[in-house]
């Protein structure tokens, strides 16, 4: 399924290549040398896309900057220094990272850090920020890693993880938890159809968010399994939530969902003329073994 939120074009889906595990999450493989460990750099990601890193002018944030820490604010999250210039070496790895793996169709530094980094943050409005930073999160379809590595700057003590199939920005979010230094910040290169069914992760989560596009019922399907009985799902949505979630009962039940409720962004927060609304959707029962299905299916027959 492809995912598209406020621009963003990112996949559920992928290269089909082999799982890339974090070294905590990881089966054994001891015929094959373990490298999962080994720090990516953006000068080596260039060069393994055959280009070599470019310098660039620094970005000047201004306005923009600002409303990123009031809007943070706001939510209550205080940003400090620190968090603002993670913040903002981040946004420079993702606009030198754009040109060789398709991250985002957002391409200026005002938009991404108003219409990504602040719009990620918007999970404080339904989560306390004091309860997601103690957290265990699971950020699936994560593409350039929003909201995942946004959540991980700016509430440093939740453990994040972020799934992501598609062999280039699985490599590019390596490269930006290594230059960020994100030690609680993991990896997993893998399709949610089969990484649900790991052990490992299934139904270890906390909190499961994700910015796809696609329908209620398809995502509900594809990350619900990863989280826990007594945790929650977060889908970054517009104002096509409330119709989402009225189509989605049958497979909300099927998942082991609880009462489903829609939160409302301050437009004040966000800027006007955005309607962005977030689905929170509790995990009350252990979701059925059978669940996802096979790769593919949730998205062509959705519950």
């Amino acid at each position: 399924e492809k995912i598209r939120r406020g621009g963003r074009q990112d996949g559920v889906g992928g290269d089909g290549g082999r799982p890339a595990w974090p070294a905590a999450l990881a089966p054994a493989h001891p015929e094959r040398p373990d490298v999962r460990n080994q720090p990516i750099h953006c000068d080596q990601f260039a060069r393994a896309s055959g280009r070599q890193r470019e310098r660039r002018p620094p970005l000047r944030g201004g306005r923009t900057l600002t409303s990123l820490v009031d809007g943070a604010a706001a939510l209550g999250i205080a940003l400090g220094a620190e968090q603002v210039e993670a913040f903002e070496r981040y946004l420079r790895l993702i606009v030198e990272g754009n040109r060789r793996a398709n991250l985002t169709a957002i391409v200026d530094p005002a938009h991404i850090r108003t219409r990504h980094f602040l719009d990620s943050l918007t999970i404080a409005s339904a989560i306390e920020p004091e309860r997601i930073s103690r957290s265990r999160v699971l950020d699936v379809g994560s593409g350039a890693g929003l909201p995942g590595i946004a959540l991980a700057i700016a509430l440093p003590g939740c453990q994040v993880t972020l799934l992501e199939a598609t062999g280039k920005k699985a490599r590019f979010l390596e490269s930006v938890r290594s230059e960020l230094a994100l030690g609680d910040l993991a990896v997993i290169r893998d399709r949610a159809e089969s990484a649900a069914h790991r052990p490992q992760v299934r139904e270890s989560f906390d909190i499961v968010v994700s910015r796809g596009v696609a329908g209620l019922s398809t995502l509900v399907e594809l990350t619900m399994p990863f989280c826990r009985v007594g945790g929650l799902f977060v889908g970054y949505k517009g104002r096509e939530a409330e119709a989402e979630l009225s189509g989605a009962a049958r497979a909300l039940d099927a998942i082991g969902a609880g009462e489903p409720r829609v939160v409302s962004v301050d437009p004040a927060i966000v800027g006007e003329g955005r309607d962005a609304r977030l689905i929170v959707v509790p995990k009350s029962a252990p979701s059925p073994a059978r669940f996802p299905r096979r790769e593919g299916l949730p998205g062509r027959r959705p519950l």
